[in-house]
């Protein structure tokens, strides 16, 4: 399980560029991280689907047209993985979270939905959701509980 929130290893910031080459570099230190602070094999694969979706999000959209910075700081304890992301790309659409609704799939699977998982996915492997646009920047923080 992971060391107590006072000790300085648990907690992890970084800051790092829009881009999917920096997005999977991080994913993979804080992989590292958590393994090294015995964070359990399926916690960390579901820190890894919500972070992986998070940054990716931003990337793809927030970010998309402007580049940007990302400030990510994780904090790990026995209860969980919280974290605060931070990014000065575009504003959420309609400025707030919404309830994500999963993409409808048919019985073929050569017509699945490219994408539309993501926000759902997010939405039911973290708790603790809350977004808020201040001073230009995109706040996102959540929390991802563990199993044990």
């Amino acid at each position: 399980m992971c060391k107590t929130p006072e000790d300085r290893e648990a907690r992890q910031n970084y800051d790092l560029p829009a881009e999917a080459i920096a997005v999977r570099n991080v994913l993979q230190d804080i992989q590292h991280h958590l393994a090294n602070l015995g964070v359990a094999p399926e916690d960390r694969f579901s820190v890894q689907v919500v972070l992986a979706e998070v940054l990716n999000n931003i990337v793809e959209h927030a970010c998309a047209d402007t580049g940007g910075r990302i400030r990510l700081e994780i904090g790990c304890s026995a209860a969980g993985l919280t974290c605060d992301v931070h990014d000065d790309g575009a504003e959420m659409p309609g400025g707030a979270l919404r309830k994500a609704m999963m993409p409808r799939i048919g019985k073929r699977t050569d017509s699945l939905p490219e994408g539309g998982f993501g926000r759902s996915l997010i939405q039911h492997l973290a708790t603790e959701l809350v977004y808020e646009r201040r001073q230009g920047q995109n706040r996102l923080s959540f929390q991802v509980r563990f199993s044990g």
